[in-house]
């Protein structure tokens, strides 16, 4: 492993992969939980579920609920902090992504940013 990973393992408390993939699941599931239901109160529950479903958000809703589950999957049967990483790495640009859907023109802005970085880097 690299020092910088290790060095984060010690920071963040995941000194043993199998202790720490499960020391890192109630955190993990708290804040997973909680960006969903902080955005309820806006507009209720039931409507943010029919807004998560839309169809210029459903993408990003999808990936978003499956990387908690392959971060949970990663978590309780492979224990690999790694894969738990990678995963809490993709739901974060899927929450990101999908906060962007309600910011009109966010997502097409990202995307020509994006698009001219890597045509230009």
């Amino acid at each position: 492993m690299p020092a910088w990973f290790e060095k984060f393992k010690t920071q963040v408390g995941l000194q043993e992969e199998e202790q720490g993939t499960q020391g890192l699941l109630v955190p993990y599931l708290h804040l997973a939980a909680y960006k969903v239901r902080r955005s309820m109160f806006l507009v209720g529950p039931f409507k943010q579920i029919k807004n998560m479903f839309d169809s210029k958000r459903v993408v990003s809703t999808a990936i978003y609920l499956v990387s908690i589950m392959f971060t949970l999957i990663a978590a309780w049967k492979f224990h690999s902090v790694i894969l738990c990483m990678f995963f809490i790495v993709v739901q974060f640009a899927a929450y990101i992504w999908y906060c962007l859907s309600y910011v009109p023109f966010a997502q097409a802005m990202v995307m020509r940013f994006f698009g001219r970085e890597v045509v230009e880097g």
